[in-house]
């Protein structure tokens, strides 16, 4: 596993022409594509962003950065008006990870709106492509968009990267983001990636869109015959997707800190900082990889 197949960028006409080549040969996990600004403004990389990822065997989605209440006074229809252009602009090309709406601000709608307004683009997006959207926001967004039932969120909170593995140094708390399926999370606007001239926005994917082949080889649903063989006094537990864990070695704890995504479990000490009281994975070598048995203490 290398730190970049979690990695998830998202480009635009900004970034001009992406060598698409360069970047699937750095191993990423996915790029999020800009279709539309608005209703009537196609990114004008759309195409080339499109086809030359697929062709480069990137897995793609596409976004609609919104402007709430533009083009009509009625913010239902208005939402509508929304998703429809971006299904008619995307609908010719290949798409594996899903459609996103990038709401950044109210436009023309007051904030006690936007939720509303929010789900009729849900919706409408739901009716006709049958999977649930994303939404792509920040948290000085999200107390107006009580709206998790029908949207995964792409989280958008910065802090500085590792500039070497353009990793982040720290992961949002789970309790930041309440009730939400957190689908990803922009950690930066400044990485750097081999294809992208100049800075670009990284992501770390989440949950079940993580590639299989990029995880490490032990699964989630097989600790628990481990950890009973290595000490049936303590009861192993299946722990929540998303959340950080301490990493101790025969009894101590590490500096190191394990993370779970769909019961696959990833361990990175430059990425994952959070503790979760009572957990603890127990990391132990065997065939030049390590094994992990995670334990609730007690």
């Amino acid at each position: 596993m290398t730190d970049s197949a979690h990695i998830l960028v998202d480009v635009s006409e900004w970034q001009s022409e992406v060598s698409w080549s360069e970047l699937a040969a750095k191993g990423i996990a996915g790029a999020m594509i800009r279709a539309l600004y608005g209703i009537d403004h196609r990114d004008l990389q759309l195409t080339r962003n499109a086809l030359h990822a697929h062709r480069s065997g990137v897995r793609v989605g596409y976004y609609q950065y919104a402007t709430p209440g533009v083009y009509s006074r009625d913010p239902e229809q208005d939402a509508q008006r929304h998703a429809e252009a971006l299904i008619n602009v995307v609908r010719r090309y290949p798409c594996q990870l899903g459609l996103a709406l990038d709401l950044e601000e109210y436009g023309d709608l007051q904030p006690d709106q936007l939720a509303g307004w929010a789900r009729a683009w849900a919706d409408a997006i739901r009716a006709a492509e049958s999977e649930k959207p994303i939404l792509y926001t920040n948290f000085s967004m999200l107390s107006y968009l009580p709206v998790c039932d029908v949207f995964r969120l792409w989280l958008a909170w910065w802090v500085h990267i590792d500039p070497q593995t353009q990793m982040p140094t720290r992961m949002p708390e789970p309790e930041q983001y309440r009730t939400w399926e957190l689908w990803a999370w922009q950690y930066t606007d400044r990485g750097r990636m081999p294809g992208i001239y100049g800075n670009v926005d990284l992501s770390l994917l989440m949950g079940h869109e993580q590639q299989e082949e990029s995880a490490p080889a032990l699964r989630a649903s097989d600790h628990q015959a481990v950890a009973e063989r290595a000490d049936p006094k303590r009861v192993p537990v299946q722990t929540k997707q998303g959340i950080p864990m301490p990493v101790y070695w025969n009894g101590v704890r590490t500096e190191y800190q394990a993370y779970l995504i769909d019961n696959w479990l990833y361990v990175n000490a430059r990425v994952f900082e959070r503790f979760v009281h009572g957990l603890s994975v127990h990391l132990r070598p065997r065939d030049g990889t390590y094994c992990a048995d995670i334990y609730l203490d007690g």
